[in-house]
């Protein structure tokens, strides 16, 4: 049932005081609090157009399931990192991984987070990179481990937007014939050269041919 603008005024409003009191705690926040707050800003962006805040949305949502595989921000999320990755076939570690972050969005996430709070009236210094770094380091500890997948082509309708998504990623393939069909952040035992591995936050890319592809996300200086 659509509510009326009075609801919809005490409802915005209550949101905002709980998101208000959760920013509040700029770097000392915990993980617990950035899922909490990840979840009061879903709810408000359900009652206003979240066009301008899709990079924001798809990250809330990612961190409230174990998987995500019906959602058309996410399947755009699989194109821009196969995209990515086609673009710097010939580059050096060090431009994929930039090339990489960039697809995934953090940087628009940040732009996007800090306008949302912003336009909700909501005092905030997220501006301050330190409080910044805080907050994003959890909301990875979140987010890590929860795949995107695309579902199985056969499922997909023909003229949908997922599959006209999948269509664009099969017309620039990371390989001949085989794109990206799902990511994953976690935490990998990883080296260049397989001296002396340690853990490090990675994407774990699939092609729809099962070949599996590890990025760093974290390069050392």
């Amino acid at each position: 049932m659509p509510h009326t603008l009075g609801q919809k005024w005490f409802m915005e409003r209550d949101i905002a005081k709980k998101i208000q009191e959760i920013v509040r705690r700029e770097a000392d926040i915990t993980e617990t609090d950035v899922r909490l707050l990840l979840v009061h800003i879903r709810k408000r962006l359900e009652l206003i157009p979240r066009d301008r805040f899709s990079t924001l949305s798809l990250f809330c949502t990612w961190t409230l399931h174990t998987g995500i595989i019906n959602s058309v921000p996410a399947f755009r999320l699989l194109k821009r990192v196969n995209d990515a990755l086609v673009n710097t076939k010939t580059a050096g570690t060090r431009t994929v991984v930039t090339e990489v972050v960039d697809a995934i969005g953090c940087d628009l996430l940040w732009f996007e987070f800090k306008e949302f709070l912003d336009e909700a009236h909501i005092s905030h210094n997220f501006t301050d990179n330190r409080v910044w770094i805080n907050f994003h380091r959890h909301l990875l500890g979140i987010i890590r481990d929860i795949p995107i997948v695309f579902p199985p082509l056969t499922s997909l309708k023909l003229g949908s937007k997922t599959r006209q998504i999948y269509d664009q990623i099969i017309q620039n393939p990371v390989k001949p014939g085989f794109g990206v069909v799902s990511i994953t952040l976690s935490y990998q035992d990883y080296d260049p050269l397989g001296v002396k591995a340690k853990e490090t936050l990675c994407l774990s890319v699939l092609t729809e041919d099962g070949t599996s592809i590890l990025i760093p996300l974290v390069m050392s200086p």
